[in-house]
């Protein structure tokens, strides 16, 4: 099969239908009423048949490696998806080093021609890559070091205000439904967990704005810094079956 998609840091879907075709050109009717223009009677039913088994086997091998593609994408960010804890370079570069495993893998299984040159690209820029995480919180850090903060104020900006905005910011940026959908959960668990601490309930209105304005500065600098990071990703679409 000829292999087509796309995997990039932006926030479109991590994946594209092959050249020339469209959704409507993987629908069963569409195939159906395509060969019904070129075949006698009795020959329609066998050639539907395999014709709906081969639609259906591409459609199954696009969703999977789609999933695998949002898999990887979730990996990039400042702070797990599933947890919202702040990530370190070192976690991140291993996760993107086991997505990239399991795209290699799933795209051997589907007889995929081999791309060594462009694994070996990818993997070699990993840790340059996941480095931007630890380069952030470094930043982070020396925002903070400038302020006279009590642990618990500290902990409310890493643990609560900052992944609550981080993920705003996502959630508005990413079309992808199914990334859409991790983000919103994890932006709604870290509004619950903001809400729940004393810092926006002892803090002066004025004073929790400029709080989130700065975090939306810290998130929006992130952005900016981690858009190299789309040339490098998008090298895994060679590997599409």
């Amino acid at each position: 099969m000829k292999r087509h998609g796309a995997l990039s840091h932006n926030n479109d879907c991590m994946a594209i239908a092959p050249d020339g075709y469209s959704a409507s050109n993987f629908t069963g009717s569409a195939v159906e009423e395509r060969l019904t223009r070129h075949l006698d009677d009795s020959e329609v039913p066998r050639h539907l048949k395999t014709t709906r088994a081969e639609v259906q086997r591409c459609q199954e091998v696009h969703r999977a490696y789609r999933q695998h593609l949002a898999t990887l994408a979730l990996t990039f960010h400042p702070f797990d998806i599933s947890t919202s804890l702040p990530q370190t370079s070192a976690q991140v570069e291993s996760r993107l080093q086991a997505g990239v495993d399991a795209i290699e893998a799933f795209a051997e299984r589907q007889h995929g021609p081999a791309r060594p040159g462009a694994m070996h690209k990818v993997r070699k820029q990993l840790p340059a890559l996941a480095a931007l995480v630890d380069f952030w919180w470094q930043g982070v850090g020396q925002d903070l070091g400038q302020l006279v903060l009590a642990p618990r104020w500290r902990q409310g900006v890493h643990a609560c205000l900052l992944p609550m905005v981080y993920w705003d910011h996502q959630v508005a940026r990413t079309r992808c439904r199914r990334r859409k959908a991790k983000m919103q959960e994890a932006w709604e668990e870290g509004r619950a967990a903001f809400d729940w601490h004393a810092l926006p309930q002892r803090l002066a209105p004025q004073v929790l704005v400029a709080w989130k304005a700065w975090a939306i500065d810290r998130v929006n600098t992130f952005q900016r810094a981690s858009s190299a990071v789309e040339e490098t990703l998008s090298e895994i679409r060679l590997l599409q079956p």
